[in-house]
């Protein structure tokens, strides 16, 4: 074995390099207690929207140059050492490790978490698994419902998915409705028009669509190999779930809020000028110019481009006289739109805005009233903002949940709130 850059290996005695080891190892704990410290701190000052990216694990794995596994499990850790202290003392040392933590990360809670913290130390991950499946099996039952995906070759992927009996019913009749077009059966077509014409409904509804009315569905291999007709290619999307058009809801439009003549946030929506509902044909031609992502550019450059939790923001703000015009319109992801929004009206001012929002829909929740459908109510509520657009305060500002569709692991951060240890 080469040893190069490391000494002459071979010419220590057992004992030695034993030692050796131990000491690296220990240096190493105290290097990813120090890692996440700093993770932690630069979530708190932002500093990763204003480098262009929509969430921590983008920046991450564009900015660090991390892993999907190192970013996920160290932002995890991060956000939950926010809140317990404890977490960096145990990791620096080496007493509990990355993976543990994450596997405990929807257990802790401030009462359970120095003593199930401790049940955790100097176990491996399947020793935590087995002690979490003992203490919490409908918590870790419900954990395997996340979506798993595989990459097979360079053109294939395996999805590994859990829905429920309803949600199988509904596949099962697509497949049916369809084989005439898919004899064969094959889910990956199903999921492919379902996908298209669920794109297609929510695309012409948050940003009015298409220019022509007369563009047709691309056709998959398998069904020109069918030779079916295009006249026959109509079926009804999937319900829609989790999509809100922030712009037109009544509820959202008439609860939103303008500047005060100080530039704070009024609870009761004094707007200096009537809301107006934004064209069809300037949403489309707003979503064409930013290619329906987020057009945030850093100072170094760097666009972020995320296509999760899009909204319209004013560039001149809604509340200080911006119109709805393709001039004044862009498209941004919540997490940049609530720092501009922040960086205009100050970070009280918006925190006042979705406290507000919040309480508004629990008294929604308490008189009775139904949410609209669509939104998705695991989540944090959502606030309208000082520019006219929903600034969502989603966990973590990320997505984390969101949030973040291109990387599995990402689906699953959730930032903790901070709590004494």
């Amino acid at each position: 074995m080469t040893n190069r850059g490391f000494g002459n290996l071979v010419a220590l005695s057992d004992k030695e390099l034993e030692q050796g080891l131990w000491r690296l190892l220990a240096e190493t704990a105290r290097t990813e207690a120090g890692i996440v410290a700093h993770l932690a701190e630069v979530e708190e000052r932002r500093l990763h929207l204003r480098a262009g990216y929509p969430s921590m694990f983008q920046y991450c794995l564009g900015h660090l140059k991390l892993s999907e596994s190192e970013a996920f499990h160290r932002i995890v850790t991060a956000r939950l050492a926010a809140a317990y202290p404890t977490i960096l003392e145990r990791l620096e040392a080496r007493e509990i490790h990355l993976s543990a933590i994450c596997l405990l990360r929807r257990h802790l809670t401030r009462e359970n978490h120095r003593e199930l913290l401790a049940q955790a130390c100097g176990k491996s991950k399947r020793q935590v698994e087995e002690l979490l499946a003992r203490r919490f099996p409908e918590a870790v039952s419900s954990e395997a419902r996340r979506a798993r995906f595989k990459q097979l070759n360079a053109d294939c992927h395996r999805i590994e998915l859990y829905v429920t009996k309803r949600q199988k019913e509904k596949l099962e009749l697509a497949r049916d409705l369809v084989s005439h077009a898919n004899p064969s059966g094959d889910w990956g077509v199903v999921l492919e028009r379902a996908v298209d014409a669920l794109t297609e409904k929510v695309q012409e509804r948050r940003f009015g669509g298409t220019e022509t009315e007369t563009e047709t569905e691309t056709e998959t291999e398998t069904e020109r190999n069918a030779g079916e007709d295009a006249s026959e290619r109509t079926m009804a999307g999937p319900e829609r779930h989790g999509e809100t058009d922030d712009e037109t809801h009544p509820t959202k439009r008439d609860a939103t809020r303008s500047a005060n003549g100080d530039g704070s946030l009024g609870p009761h929506g004094d707007q200096s000028h009537g809301r107006r509902h934004i064209p069809n044909s300037v949403r489309r031609a707003v979503g064409a110019r930013d290619r329906l992502s987020c057009a945030f550019t850093s100072e170094s450059g760097r666009r972020c481009g995320a296509r999760a939790f899009l909204q319209f923001d004013h560039i001149r703000a809604w509340a200080r006289g911006g119109d709805e015009t393709r001039e004044n319109l862009r498209i941004l992801c919540a997490a940049h739109n609530r720092l501009l929004a922040e960086q205009e009206f100050g970070v009280a001012a918006v925190k006042r805005g979705i406290e507000h929002r919040r309480a508004a829909l629990h008294t929604q929740k308490a008189e009775g009233e139904t949410p609209r459908a669509g939104r998705n109510t695991a989540q944090d509520s959502a606030a309208p903002g000082p520019n006219g657009a929903t600034l969502s305060c989603l966990p973590g500002q990320d997505v984390a949940a969101t949030h973040e569709r291109d990387a599995q692991p990402a689906l699953a951060l959730g930032k903790v709130p901070k709590t004494a240890a």
